[in-house]
Order: structure tokens, then C-alpha cells, then sequence
């Protein structure tokens, strides 16, 4: 169901251009006159990894001790986009992510 929802929000241009931007510069506001870096942890996951022909689009991570680290992703592979959604991995380490990198090397 996360996958399909994910699609279907995905479907939404401006969803989509959010989800694939590593760094987004919020507006100004009073307590934050610069205004705030917001950074991708999905996509800075991989950074200087070797993907092969793998590319890491975008995604959202999240955590919560009853569901733990959750990971839903957009990935290109040759000419195919693909979803990949990890849910109840441990909180510290990396599972979400070789999961994932294990399911797209599957493909």
C-alpha cells in the first residue's frame, strides 16, 4: 500500500520535484531571516557509493519504535523507474538501505 501511495504521489509534479531535491532552501521568515538548508538524507544515503546502474531519484526515510526505520525510494535502473519500500528495520546501522540495494539488484 506505501508503494502505491508513493506512486500516486509521485504522479504529483511538484511532490515529485520535492522528494528528488537534495538540498531546498526554505523562504525567509522572522526567526529564520536566511531562511533554512533543508538536506535529503534518502539521497545523501548513497552518496559516493558505487551504484553501478543504479540511481537513487529520491525518497523519504522516517522512524518510529513501533514501526522502525521505514524507507520508501524512487530508483532508475537502465530505462525503469522502480519503488522500493523497506519498513521495521533497526534503527542505527544501514539494513533499510542494503535491503533496498539487494531488492534493486534483483531487478
Amino acid at each position: 500500500m506505501y508503494a502505491q501511495i508513493m506512486a500516486r504521489a509521485l504522479a504529483d509534479g511538484d511532490f515529485r520535484a520535492l522528494i528528488t531535491t537534495k538540498n531546498y532552501q526554505t523562504t525567509r521568515t522572522l526567526d529564520h531571516p536566511e531562511g533554512i538548508v533543508l538536506t535529503s538524507t534518502v539521497l545523501g544515503a548513497v552518496e559516493g557509493e558505487e551504484l553501478g546502474q543504479l540511481t537513487l531519484l529520491g525518497g523519504k526515510s522516517g522512524f518510529t519504535e513501533a514501526s522502525g526505520q521505514c524507507w520508501g525510494s524512487l530508483w532508475r535502473k537502465g530505462q525503469g523507474e522502480y519503488i522500493v519500500v523497506v519498513l521495521g528495520c533497526p534503527p542505527q546501522g544501514r539494513e533499510h538501505i542494503d535491503t533496498t540495494l539487494e531488492l534493486m539488484d534483483s531487478i
